[in-house]
């Protein structure tokens, strides 16, 4: 059962389908489902009961691209692959 969800959440994103929120980190834009990030994140979910609008733009300060992708790549699948730095 978890696993189908799991996948049909991930269809959705993949196939661009039904998204609800975008996301501002840096100078791109990430579109999301309202109901993964308040499920996934106390945070999300107060800011976006506070700002019940039909497609909020939430600006995320602070927050690079590629590490709004990871958190979103975990919220969606359960995991996020990042790359192991090696120091000499």
């Amino acid at each position: 059962m978890q696993e189908n969800v799991i996948s049909c959440l991930s269809g959705l994103r993949d196939d661009e389908e039904l998204f609800d929120v975008t996301l501002v980190a840096g100078e791109r834009q990430i579109r999301a489902h309202r109901l993964i990030l308040s499920a996934c994140s106390a945070f999300f979910k107060r800011l976006l009961k506070l700002y019940a609008t039909p497609n909020p733009l939430i600006v995320m300060l602070d927050v690079s691209h590629c590490d709004l992708m990871n958190i979103l790549d975990f919220m969606y699948n359960g995991e996020v692959k990042v790359g192991i730095l090696r120091l000499t």
